[in-house]
């Protein structure tokens, strides 16, 4: 996001697998806390390696992700925009990562610590990837 190459960007595994699985847990791990678990999915596949999902979730919500690591530098970026009822709003800069990181630790010591499991621990995990080979099978090779 900040126009700085990622050390991983010549990763054979993500030119392999591209945005569905390299950019998809993230979307994913934004909409279904604030949408719902996926109850349905539908996936198409773009130029290069553009991946658009269409997602039904459990609260009745839909939502789209568009994911992709090869857009040209005047359309790349990332952003999450819902719009409800309540209006319009737009998820604040995803520059963050180094404070991210540290709240994934503090959640996984206090997890660790109390014994109770972080929602977003293996199962959650476990749960996007499911989703993510859902909508992979339904691209054409």
């Amino acid at each position: 996001p900040d126009g700085t190459p990622s050390a991983y960007a010549d990763s054979p595994w993500r030119k392999a697998k591209g945005g569905l699985w390299d950019v998809g847990p993230h979307a994913l791990s934004v909409l279904i806390p604030i949408l719902g678990d996926v109850t349905g999915v539908s996936a198409t596949r773009g130029p290069s390696d553009v991946v658009q999902l269409a997602l039904r979730h459990a609260s009745g919500a839909a939502s789209t992700a568009v994911l992709s690591l090869g857009a040209p530098s005047a359309a790349a970026g990332v952003g999450l925009e819902l719009r409800g009822t309540e209006g319009v709003h737009e998820l604040p800069g995803w520059s963050d990562v180094p404070g991210a990181y540290g709240r994934a630790l503090d959640a996984l010591l206090t997890a660790a610590r109390t014994g109770v499991p972080d929602p977003r621990g293996a199962e959650f995990g476990a749960r996007l990837t499911e989703i993510l080979a859902q909508a992979e099978a339904q691209l054409p090779v």
